[in-house]
């Protein structure tokens, strides 16, 4: 109903999930990717008519000069742990930005989501059906599910606010480095890919969280070659949600650190030699205190070590092959939550 947007927007256009792929020749075409939008002089208005008519000009604005978003079916995954954990999802290139700095682009990821009734074609549908006279849906209507020989009055819970708009509206800000910026040390070999291991979900357990997920490593299992790289980065928040979990209150916070089985709850030491995941005592620290120094005193529940915390590209298992298992201490819960991955190295 409200896409593709008429008025200039700054947003650049990824892709459209729509459950009528008929459309994705229109909605292609019309991006601003491609198609500028008018706007006018005077920004009192908003439209033509009264643009000229206020004695302003409508003129058109440049488009992105982007090629056209990628339009597909909307995937039906389901609604979060429920559906055994599986979620919808878009495999995204990220483009080269030009004149990308060393300190790298920081970027507005927004994700939108548009509800539109069947009860009426909303393509056809225009500001002259406003009004209890002209309307084609009501508030709560009263319907005869029988016929004329049988009636049977049904009540509806029906609002017609919600009937077309946009449902939900998300962003998320990131940051898009270049490879330049990382320690020339750390960067894979020629062939070798870089792959990345983050945190998802937020504090809570299923039913608190729901359609969301309780935390979780994303990817919980990842398989790599011994000249492949990890970036292990995550976000948190200091003001999340309520939900149940260890530590202060509405906060977020994980960590890595080894165990020695899928199924274990207990740590390794670090001066362990299963625990070989990481092949120094300070990175070992930094991943289990999310980068808190100095490591010692950092709190048990890591109270007071950033919400946030980027690792770095590290070669896991030091270029040995191997399986490697991790957990995090603070949001592994034996009862109802686990976070915990693990990591295949082959040559």
């Amino acid at each position: 109903d409200y896409y593709p947007y008429w008025h200039p927007s700054p947003w650049r256009d990824i892709a459209v999930l729509t459950t009528d792929t008929t459309r994705c020749p229109y909605y292609q075409a019309e991006s601003e990717n491609l198609v500028g939008r008018f706007l006018c002089s005077n920004p009192v208005f908003n439209n033509e008519a009264a643009c000229t008519g206020g004695g302003g000009s409508w003129a058109q604005q440049a488009s992105h000069g982007l090629e056209a978003p990628s339009c597909s079916e909307y995937p039906r995954a389901g609604n979060g742990p429920m559906n055994n954990g599986q979620v919808n999802t878009f495999d995204w290139t990220i483009p080269t930005i030009p004149g990308n700095p060393v300190g790298g682009d920081k970027c507005v990821l927004r994700m939108r989501l548009n509800i539109t009734s069947g009860d009426f074609d909303g393509w056809t549908t225009t500001a002259a059906s406003n009004g209890v006279a002209n309307t084609p849906v009501r508030d709560n209507p009263s319907v005869n599910a029988g016929d004329s020989s049988s009636v049977a009055v049904l009540s509806l819970a029906a609002n017609s606010d919600q009937y077309g708009r946009t449902f939900q509206d998300r962003s998320h800000v990131f940051v898009v480095l270049p490879l330049s910026a990382a320690p020339a040390p750390s960067l894979p070999p020629v062939g070798g890919k870089i792959y990345n291991l983050g945190v998802r979900g937020r504090r809570g357990n299923m039913v608190e969280v729901y359609p969301a997920l309780p935390y979780a490593f994303t990817p919980s299992q990842l398989n790599i070659r011994t000249i492949d790289r990890v970036h292990i980065q995550w976000t948190g928040s200091l003001s999340t949600p309520y939900g149940a979990g260890n530590g202060d209150a509405s906060t977020d916070r994980s960590n890595i650190v080894c165990v020695g089985s899928s199924g274990s709850l207990l740590p390794l030491a670090f001066s362990d030699p299963e625990c070989n995941m990481f092949d120094s005592l300070a990175l070992k620290q930094s991943m289990a205190t999310a980068g808190f120094s100095p490591p010692t005193s950092v709190d048990p529940e890591l109270n007071n070590a950033n919400a946030s915390y980027d690792g770095g590209i590290v070669q896991i298992g030091g270029g040995s092959t191997g399986s490697f298992k991790y957990m995090c201490t603070r949001n592994m819960s034996f009862s109802n939550r686990s976070q915990r991955g693990t990591i295949t190295v082959t040559i």
